[in-house]
């Protein structure tokens, strides 16, 4: 997988060569471009647990009376429990099994952009006046941009779910 997004990460680079001259630039705006390919790859993957998240959430209310009325027969529990997912459509992986199909593909990520750090190919390459080097691991700038992003993300995710989710 690290190959592949290589591979993927210098035509981007090569591509914005044609638009941008300033090497720090080209790699900075390759590396967004990078970014939000990756994550139209694994979106798919993100909108299946979604889905599996709001069915499992839109059958929870009857769980908990099943869990209740068998609580004492663990393996009649089971197999209600089963049934009623089978009938609405929810697979109990369904939510967590995408999720973690996603971490090959971050890690391989992340040996990408080590690598390219380690190697020297971002050393010394301004982005912005506030990202002098594309390399450095403290950069306030940078973090404080990664931090803002994560905080837009998990904010725009829990409004969606908001919706769909039981006051409880």
């Amino acid at each position: 997988i690290n190959g592949i997004f290589e591979t993927i990460f210098k035509i981007l680079t090569d591509f914005m060569g044609g638009f941008v001259s300033e090497p720090g630039m080209k790699w900075g705006l390759a590396i967004i471009l990078f970014t939000i390919l990756f994550n139209i790859i694994v979106f798919p993957l993100n909108w299946k647990a979604m889905k599996s998240s709001k069915k499992m959430t839109a059958i929870q209310p009857e769980l908990k009376k099943i869990q209740e009325r068998f609580k004492s027969d663990p393996q009649r529990l089971q197999v209600e429990q089963s049934r009623l997912m089978k009938e609405n459509g929810v697979s109990m992986f369904g939510g967590c099994l995408p999720m973690r199909l996603q971490w090959p593909l971050f890690i391989a990520l992340f040996n990408v952009f080590r690598e390219l750090a380690s190697d020297g190919t971002l050393s010394n390459l301004k982005f912005t006046p506030l990202i002098n080097d594309l390399s450095l691991t403290k950069n306030i700038a940078l973090t404080v941009l990664t931090v803002a992003t994560m905080y837009l993300t998990t904010w725009l995710t829990q409004k969606g779910q908001e919706k769909t989710l039981s006051p409880e």
